[in-house]
């Protein structure tokens, strides 16, 4: 009887559990055309329902849920071409107020600095910085609003970084010439990029790292940042400071150890550097 019980139990448990999505789903679903951001929302409640279905016993209860379904998947499928239609115009409009233009075609989008790859049979996108070089983030909701928003506070937060340029080359500088000693080169030859500046980012840290070099002392600079921040020198007036980047071979470019992808302008044009080299005559 005990065996009973706890299988009676389980079942009602499972039925508990779809009534409830479908539940939500109805909630959620309200209407298509006031619900566009929540379509791929519904996919997923419907997705659930029908993997929980396979496990009920009662042959009419599951074929009408099975029905419900597939009515419900082809509802949903017309409203997934009529969101991505939406989408793109509510993203152009919207950037279009802040300034900023919406570039590309679906799946791949561009504003600015920065590109959304889209994926639309998963219902989510991507968040690069540069065209795919950087991911910012993965598995974004498909709504125009949290996308929007994270363009703008990303690239706010990003523009309002402390930068010296002055102080940037000293760095770098030192940096530069930290590893030239090392290497028992000389002054002005070419270095690997990236070799300079995990040099540069020793150089930011406290003294709390290296008397206890633990991750809680360690201050983080992303490769985003060090791109933009040599971005903002070349804008600067210590452009003309004997720092020179040398651009990448095309087979390089595919290794991120060797290589740093660098702004040319605000629409997201770059360029790939794989070494820098500094005129200490100048410097």
């Amino acid at each position: 009887m005990e065996n009973i019980i706890e299988m009676l139990g389980n079942y009602g448990k499972l039925l508990s559990r779809i009534h409830k999505t479908i539940a939500k789903y109805a909630k959620l679903k309200v209407s298509l055309a006031e619900a566009g951001d929540n379509v791929y929302q519904l996919v997923e409640l419907l997705n659930t329902v029908a993997k929980e279905s396979a496990s009920i016993t009662e042959t009419p209860l599951r074929d009408k849920i099975l029905n419900w379904l597939a009515d419900e998947q082809r509802t949903c499928d017309l409203a997934k071409s009529d969101f991505r239609l939406q989408l793109g115009q509510q993203l152009s409009k919207r950037f279009a107020a802040g300034g900023k233009n919406v570039r590309g075609q679906f799946p791949v989008l561009r504003v600015g600095l920065y590109t959304f790859k889209f994926d639309f049979e998963f219902g989510e996108a991507c968040f690069f910085f540069g065209p795919e070089i950087e991911l910012i983030e993965a598995r974004i909701p498909l709504s125009g609003d949290i996308i929007y928003n994270k363009v703008n506070e990303f690239d706010e937060a990003l523009r309002a970084s402390p930068f010296d340029a002055i102080v940037f080359v000293q760095e770098l500088n030192q940096a530069y010439k930290r590893l030239i000693r090392s290497g028992d080169k000389a002054l002005g030859e070419k270095l690997p990029i990236m070799k300079v500046l995990v040099e540069y980012v020793l150089l930011k840290q406290s003294k709390k790292f290296f008397i206890d070099p633990r991750g809680v002392h360690f201050k983080g600079i992303s490769r985003v940042d060090l791109s933009y921040d040599l971005f903002r020198l070349r804008q600067s007036s210590q452009n003309d400071s004997g720092i020179r980047l040398h651009v990448a071979t095309f087979d390089a470019t595919t290794d991120k150890a060797n290589v740093l992808w660098i702004p040319d302008n605000d629409e997201g044009e770059g360029t790939h550097y794989s070494h820098i080299s500094i005129d200490h005559e100048r410097s």
